[in-house]
C-alpha cells in the first residue's frame, strides 16, 4: 500500500524541524578530569609509571608504591621472630624490591621480544631504502613485513608523522615506548641524519642489523654459560636460609643460638647478605648493548 504524498511530505517537514531545533541547543560538554593532586611521592610515581608503560602493565605508579610498602612491611614482619633488626631491614628491603623487580623482569622480557623483532625490521627497511628514497616511504612499505610487537608501534609513528610530527621525533618516541631499545634509537638518529644531510641510510641500517645479530649471538652464549651458575647460587641460598623458617615453625632448640648469641646473630646477617649478593651476580654480569 502506497502512502499518501502529504504524509511523506509531513514526515520530512517534522524531521527537518527536529534537526533545526537540535542544532539550536549546544552540545553537552564532557566533564574535565580533575587535576591530579601533587604529593611528595608524585615524582616517584611518575617515574614508575614510565616503567609500567614499558612493561605493558595497566597499573598506576601509586599502586606500585603501595604494593612496595606492603611487601616491605611483610618482609620486616617475617624476620621479626628472629629479634634481629638488621635482618628485619634486610627482609623489608628484599621483599619490598619484589614488585619493582617484577616490573623490571617484564620490561626485560618485552625488550627481548622487541629486539628479536627489530633485526628483520631493520633489514626490511634497509632493503626498501634502496628503492624508496625517503625513509617515510620505506617504512610505510615495510609495515606488512614487520612482526606484531613492532608493527603497531610503527603504524602509530607514521600516523604521528602524517599529523605533523617530524619522522625522526616520532621514531624517537617509538624507541622510548619500546623499552628504550638501543637499535630503534639508532634507527631514529640515522633517519634524522638522512633527512637532514642525506647519505647511505640503507648501508647504515645494514651495519646496525649486523651488530644486532652479533650481540644476540654473544648474549645467547652468555646465557648458556651462566645458566648453571645462576641455578647453583639460588640453590645454595635456599639451602642456607630454609632451615631457619623450619626451626621457627617447629620451635627447634637450634634457633635459640641465633636469638641469644651475638656472634650467631651477626653470622646469620652475613649469610643472608652474602647469599643475596652472590645470587644477584649473574644479573650484574650480563652483556649490555
Amino acid at each position: 500500500m502506497k502512502l499518501p504524498l502529504f504524509l511523506i511530505a509531513g514526515a520530512a517537514a517534522v524531521a527537518l524541524l527536529v534537526y533545526w531545533a537540535a542544532r539550536r541547543f549546544p552540545l553537552p560538554e564532557e566533564p574535565e578530569a580533575p587535576p591530579r593532586r601533587r604529593t611528595l611521592l608524585s615524582p616517584l610515581e611518575e617515574m614508575l609509571e614510565r616503567d609500567l608503560q614499558q612493561a605493558g602493565l595497566k597499573v598506576t605508579g601509586s599502586t606500585l608504591v603501595r604494593a612496595t610498602v606492603c611487601m616491605a612491611g611483610l618482609g620486616a614482619l617475617a624476620a621479626s621472630p628472629f629479634q634481629n633488626r638488621p635482618l628485619m631491614l634486610i627482609g623489608a628491603v628484599t621483599l619490598g624490591a619484589l614488585p619493582l623487580q617484577f616490573v623490571r623482569s617484564r620490561i626485560r622480557q618485552r625488550g627481548r621480544i622487541i629486539t628479536r623483532a627489530a633485526e628483520p625490521a631493520l633489514v626490511a627497511i634497509a632493503r626498501l631504502c634502496e628503492v624508496r628514497r625517503h625513509p617515510f616511504l620505506a617504512i610505510t612499505d615495510a609495515l606488512p613485513m614487520l612482526q606484531p610487537p613492532l608493527r603497531a608501534e610503527f603504524e602509530l609513528a607514521l600516523s604521528q608523522t602524517q599529523a605533523g610530527l617530524p619522522l625522526a621525533d616520532a621514531l624517537r618516541m617509538l624507541a622510548v615506548r619500546c623499552c628504550d631499545n638501543f637499535y630503534l634509537h639508532q634507527l631514529a638518529e640515522l633517519v634524522a641524519i638522512n633527512i637532514r644531510q642525506g647519505g647511505d641510510l640503507s648501508g647504515g641500517l645494514e651495519r646496525l642489523a649486523a651488530r644486532l645479530r652479533t650481540m644476540e649471538e654473544l648474549r645467547a652464549e652468555e646465557l648458556a654459560e651462566l645458566f648453571g651458575y645462576r641455578w647453583l647460587t639460588r640453590l645454595l641460598l635456599a639451602a642456607s636460609v630454609l632451615p631457619l623458617p623450619y626451626w621457627l615453625l617447629t620451635g627447634a632448640p637450634s634457633l635459640q643460638v641465633y636469638l641469644t648469641e651475638p656472634l650467631a646473630r651477626g653470622l646469620l646477617v652475613w649469610v643472608v647478605v652474602s647469599g643475596l649478593a652472590i645470587a644477584s651476580l649473574p644479573y650484574w654480569l650480563t652483556i649490555d648493548d
